[in-house]
């Protein structure tokens, strides 16, 4: 099924589900209440998911402006190809703007942003002196649980909503080596009450046309026991995972 994770790609997944753990092969050190430029995260920031998507799991939640979690690496490398995609729950109404996921400086801007605006009902995406993509109008609806998607691919950078292509634009230069943020890097706007889950960065480009985007928490990478796309031909048995298949393979 299009859209579903190749484990062998994945740097990084955060699934906000009650405790700040990358459950990728790489597992990283999360790090929930670490300070950058004094600033420190709301630990209280892990509340039960709102919605019916997520049903009897938990999401991280942003309470404040400073809130945010460091990944514990760069997670985009240089100039390399990579994808980040996440579902968001935009949350009331406000100002500002919110952040998903950035790298760069631990000060009060990032020269890598994943973000979106209350004001201008969009999603934005921002990469060093590349110009920002955005949206289409209106692809901000408060309190709804949204899926984000942006891709680099070569030379060109795509933006998608629930799956739908909304604009590509060209990227060049390479990532600065602070680590990863997920939530705002210091900014001093308004930015409070949205909620990330299932955070994924990958080394490749996943996306570069319309897809489907999972509609079930994505299972955690497991040590000798992956979960594999079914197109892969050395599988050796399937194994179904809320109703999509997947392959079972051992040994890896």
């Amino acid at each position: 099924m299009a859209g579903d994770p190749y484990y062998d790609d994945m740097v990084f997944l955060y699934r906000g589900n009650g405790g700040y753990v990358d459950e990728s092969n790489n597992g990283y050190t999360i790090t929930p209440s670490v300070g950058y430029n004094d600033y420190t995260y709301n630990t209280s920031g892990v509340n039960p998911s709102a919605g019916s998507l997520f049903s009897g799991t938990t999401a991280l939640q942003i309470t404040d402006f400073r809130g945010r979690i460091g990944c514990g690496a760069p997670l985009i490398s240089g100039a390399s190809n990579f994808t980040v995609e996440a579902w968001v729950y935009t949350g009331p109404s406000g100002t500002g703007s919110r952040i998903i996921f950035s790298q760069g400086p631990s000060g009060t801007s990032s020269d890598l942003q994943l973000y979106f605006s209350h004001l201008e009902y969009k999603f934005y995406a921002a990469f060093l002196s590349s110009a920002t993509i955005q949206s289409n109008a209106n692809a901000v609806v408060y309190n709804t649980w949204t899926h984000v998607a942006w891709t680099r691919s070569g030379s060109t950078q795509y933006l998608f909503v629930n799956g739908v292509l909304h604009t590509t634009g060209s990227i060049s230069g390479t990532a600065t080596t602070d680590d990863s943020l997920i939530g705002a890097p210091g900014a001093s706007t308004v930015i409070t009450g949205y909620r990330v889950k299932d955070l994924i960065v990958y080394d490749k480009a996943m996306f570069t046309s319309n897809f489907t985007p999972r509609s079930f928490e994505t299972p955690a990478y497991q040590l000798n026991d992956k979960l594999i796309p079914r197109k892969d031909l050395q599988a050796r048995k399937p194994l179904k995972v809320n109703g999509n298949n997947f392959i079972h393979r051992v040994g890896i």
